[in-house]
């Protein structure tokens, strides 16, 4: 009835007009926008639209902001523009962020588009077109920014995000779930020592930049809740060798300051946090260097070490920005270069989401809102969760050859799947290294206040290591603890033993079963290591981390970076004599090699092994390399070279280029007594 009387209505306004001579009044033009059409294509980065009012004679114009489809997702219901002072402007520009909910789509092109719509206003229309080359409602699990990283000693990481169709982090334990990698289209198998490990188990690097402008300031009860949230929330969800440093800014004519330099101490931290107001801001806050202060965030993180370390900026900040020098692509562009992923928590309900959305979507990022100071602490919550969504997936390449292969891989949880295929191609004989047996361990070390905190970290472990002995001698005192499994320590749960050895400590580590071995290939934490007294950056922290690698039949051995290696009762690295020599005699080298006999599973091949110099008394060895095969088609290359010392190791490559039909050796000749070693074919 009432829908009647409403057409009755409008039919007798429209008589009216018409008996009138007049027509209906047409809605006034007033809406502009700096593009008609958002062409998405294939990409998953959000876009920005300007839309703003062009007539002097609408003042205050508000329009509703009205996607056609529920896979259109704007930031705003509604958007407020002033009128102009002039025909031609300036104009009051409103930016609004269109995101894509490919979740919603299924595979080909998509049309949509965005309506602005005011009463009495001309309505202004945007096109929104979308390709997808997936099925987005048949997709619940989602792996999100992966990274493809090749290293030696043949090694393919891939680092990525999980994430569920809801856009929630993916934690789960890694044995949960199912996994299938390929190098092309061959299916690897467990021998490569495929594992998918939680990523807080690399060597975590957060740095937190924190806002305390006046625009901060003057929000009740924000800058407790940042500092609350940061230190008893976020600290505690982290592992004990994660590495975290503070930057703050609070002045326009200031550039940011660094509060705390990368640390595990969570006491220096939660007192340095605790001591911004008081010791850095003083009562004075202005305008916003909040890209600057991003900027300076990046630089704490070295250009080198990229694989090593996982690498976050955590931002807390409103997003205004009144004074940096650095734009948008300044930032991105630095933080690309040194492999760091940007965080940031919108705080306040007048967030400028601009700048911080784009740093954080280009970086491979994410950005949280938090209204009120009473959502900032699940704000938090959800960071700690994402950070725990992070997974690390490891396998030793078998490939010794030069032939390109794309990596790729499959993850499956509870039905659901996602694969993942790299952009660039892995090319074993790149990432050759010293071999794969070599193990590398290298030290992080971090300060607080009183004492200086080292953790003696693996980067590789090789097959089958289920003891250690780890000799650690240093100037000043300190003490030795294993880092629990809970914290992803490599030797949590075993035998551990220490006893005092010429100067320092012998640490003994037995696992608890006979065929319980360090997963092949992996890498994590094993010894935490706290000196008593602060160390000075230019002083050594050891003399010697001694691995004893004779524990090992199969040619297995351990290097630590960039630290002298000296067996207990022996002497420094190159000083005095060489065991065994007469006053005034050159120190003598020893001949090593990772390998006892040399073998082929082809009669056609190519396969790699390792020489060195055991002796770290400042000898040199020189050293060739012959065989007596009978075959032509063998080549040796080099077939000579030197080596200083432990860790200077030469890479020979052996390739067999005719068939090999008969028994033999390689001969590697030196100053010393000629070392045969048996070259095994043995063809399936």
């Amino acid at each position: 009835m009432c829908s009647k009387r409403l057409s009755h209505l409008v039919l007798l306004l429209v008589a009216t007009f018409a008996m009138a001579g007049c027509e209906p009044p047409r809605p006034v033009e007033a809406v502009s926008t700096a593009e008609s059409e958002l062409n998405f294509a294939m990409s998953q980065l959000p876009r920005f639209l300007e839309v703003w009012n062009n007539n002097v004679g609408v003042p205050a114009l508000t329009l509703n902001v009205e996607p056609s489809a529920p896979w259109i997702v704007v930031n705003v219901n509604t958007v407020s523009s002033e009128a102009p002072p002039t025909e031609t402007g300036p104009f009051d520009r409103q930016t609004i962020q269109v995101t894509i909910d490919r979740n919603q789509l299924t595979r080909g092109n998509h049309e949509g588009f965005i309506r602005f719509t005011a009463s009495g206003i001309a309505t202004r229309s945007v096109k929104v077109l979308v390709s997808q080359d997936f099925d987005g409602t048949q997709d619940s699990l989602r792996i999100l920014n992966p990274a493809a990283v090749y290293s030696e000693p043949y090694l393919i990481d891939f680092s990525f995000s999980l994430r569920d169709a809801m856009d929630n982090a993916v934690v789960a334990e890694p044995a949960q779930f199912e996994l299938e990698a390929r190098e092309g289209s061959e299916r690897i198998g467990d021998e490569t020592g495929f594992h998918l490990i939680r990523g807080a188990a690399r060597q975590l690097k957060i740095e937190l930049v924190l806002d305390y402008t006046l625009s901060m300031q003057n929000m009740p009860g924000a800058i407790d809740a940042m500092e609350d949230s940061a230190i008893d929330v976020l600290l505690p969800s982290l592992n004990e060798d994660a590495l975290v440093g503070v930057t703050e800014f609070h002045r326009d004519d200031r550039e940011s300051q660094r509060v705390a330099a990368f640390t595990v101490s969570r006491e220096l931290l939660t007192t340095r946090i605790r001591g911004i107001q008081d010791d850095f801001v003083n009562g004075f806050s202005s305008g916003s260097r909040m890209l600057d202060a991003v900027y300076d965030g990046v630089t704490r993180f070295d250009a080198e070490g990229q694989d090593q370390d996982a690498r976050f900026i955590l931002l807390f900040s409103d997003g205004d920005d009144s004074s940096s020098t650095h734009s948008t692509n300044n930032v991105v562009q630095l933080a690309r270069a040194r492999g760091v992923r940007i965080y940031a928590i919108a705080f306040g309900t007048d967030s400028n989401f601009t700048d911080l959305i784009d740093i954080t979507t280009r970086t491979g990022g994410a950005i949280f809102e938090a209204a009120s100071t009473d959502e900032l602490e699940s704000t938090f919550e959800r960071i700690v969760m994402d950070l725990q969504g992070q997974y690390n997936l490891r396998w030793a390449s078998l490939a010794r050859n030069s032939t390109p292969v794309i990596p790729s891989f499959t993850i499956g949880l509870n039905s659901e799947s996602a694969t993942y295929a790299a952009q660039t191609a892995f090319v074993p004989t790149a990432h050759a290294g010293n071999g794969p047996l070599e193990g590398r361990l290298r030290l992080v070390s971090s300060d607080n206040e009183e004492n200086t905190i080292v953790f003696l970290r693996a980067d590789y472990v090789p097959r089958f290591i289920r003891e250690m002995s780890i000799f650690l001698r240093s100037a000043e005192d300190f003490t030795v603890s294993v880092v629990d499994a809970a914290d992803d320590g490599l030797l949590g749960g075993w035998t551990v033993t220490q006893e005092p050895l010429d100067g320092g400590i012998l640490v003994t580590a037995v696992s608890p079963a006979s065929n319980a071995y360090i997963p092949f290939g992996t890498f994590g934490p094993l010894l935490r290591i706290d000196f008593d007294a602060l160390i000075p950056e230019e002083e050594e922290l050891f003399d010697s981390i001694f691995i004893d690698n004779t524990l090992y039949a199969s040619g297995q051995t351990f290097v630590v970076e960039d630290v002298p290696s000296v067996e207990p009762g022996g002497e420094g690295e190159g000083e005095g004599e060489g065991e065994g020599e007469g006053e005034g005699e050159e120190p003598m080298p020893e001949l090593r090699t990772n390998i006892t006999e040399l073998f082929f599973n082809s009669p056609l091949g190519l396969t790699n092994f390792v020489v060195w110099n055991g002796a770290d008394n400042g000898s040199t060895l020189d050293f060739s390399i012959g065989h007596n095969l009978t075959q032509t088609g063998v080549t040796i290359n080099p077939n000579s070279e030197q080596s200083t010392g432990p860790t200077d190791r030469k890479m020979i490559t052996v390739t067999i280029a005719s068939v090999l039909d008969d028994a033999g050796d390689l001969i590697i000749d030196w100053e010393g007594e000629p070392l045969a070693i048996p070259v095994i074919v043995d063809v399936p």
